[in-house]
């Protein structure tokens, strides 16, 4: 399509091939993590994950990622996870706070109207959202989003920790 395209058309191909190629290589990025166990012996996946997620903003530079809000929710609540098995225990509740401003931003988007993205690298991309208004609120429910490997002791750390119940509470606010 790229090839057979100019201008406003054109970049508006660049940037939906950007976009999706950022949330399939960040999905595939923790998919490989996840396969290697010995990955989890240092802070590598911690690294890995602000990686994966540094891509979204540098295409979406303004932070408007539009649907893949989406991606970078479930890369944080991941992220938090990781952190939080590794002794990062503010910046788990940090990456928290990031996955919920994200579920916020795509809730105030989810409301069956067409839209368009306004980072320079993506300005041409439209996208129609469905309506949909408990994205923060099912958070606690869905963290840590991939669950491997095992996380039920760091769960039972993390939601032991005063400050789970202040961000549950915030999801639903």
């Amino acid at each position: 399509m790229l090839a057979a395209s100019d201008g406003k058309e054109e970049s508006k191909y660049i940037g939906e091939f950007l976009l999706k190629s950022a949330s399939k290589f960040s999905e595939q990025l923790i998919y490989g993590l996840i396969a290697n166990r010995n990955n989890y012996e240092s802070d590598l996946p911690i690294e890995k994950v602000k990686g994966a997620i540094s891509l979204f903003y540098l295409i979406c530079d303004d932070g408007n990622m539009g649907l893949y809000h989406d991606d970078l929710i479930k890369m944080y609540l991941y992220l938090s996870r990781l952190q939080y098995e590794r002794g990062y225990r503010d910046e788990a509740f940090d990456s928290l706070e990031s996955a919920l401003n994200h579920a916020k931003a795509l809730e105030n988007l989810c409301d069956g109207k067409e839209h368009t993205l306004t980072a320079t690298l993506v300005s041409f991309v439209k996208y129609k959202t469905s309506v949909h208004n408990d994205i923060a609120k099912s958070l606690p429910d869905d963290w840590p989003f991939w669950c491997n490997p095992d996380y039920s002791t760091v769960e039972k750390e993390i939601k032991a920790d005063p400050r789970w119940d202040e961000w549950v509470e915030k999801t639903h606010a």
